[in-house]
């Protein structure tokens, strides 16, 4: 899997987190962040993604992998989650589709007993 380092001092969008959940905060990475490593509980925090979700994509091999850091810890290489960011694609009313328009959303009405 080939990825793109981002530029030094380039501004990125992260979902906000704390008492700021729906904004998003602009953060400067300076140079010498750009390829240090990230725990997954940070790297869940700028995917905006669950660690399952996160491990299923990596598994399959749509997620950077994982770097082992001691006997029970791993970590990513933040060049890399940010690189896997930025190859997202923006969501825009072209490129978005309806899901079945019409249709109820939500669980199915169970069948009542009778008895």
């Amino acid at each position: 899997m080939t990825t793109s380092v981002p530029s030094p001092g380039k501004t990125v969008r992260l979902k906000g987190t704390g008492s700021t959940p729906d904004r998003l905060l602009d953060l400067a990475i300076p140079s010498s962040f750009v390829d240090r490593i990230i725990r997954p509980k940070e790297t869940s925090t700028i995917t905006g993604r669950s660690l399952a979700s996160i491990w299923r994509d990596e598994k399959a091999g749509n997620f950077p992998s994982r770097i082992r850091l001691g006997a029970n810890s791993v970590g990513y290489r933040l060049s890399e989650v940010m690189a896997w960011v930025e190859s997202r694609q923006v969501v825009t009313p072209e490129n978005v589709r309806p899901v079945a328009p019409g249709a109820r959303r939500g669980r199915k009405p169970s069948a009542t007993r009778e008895g």
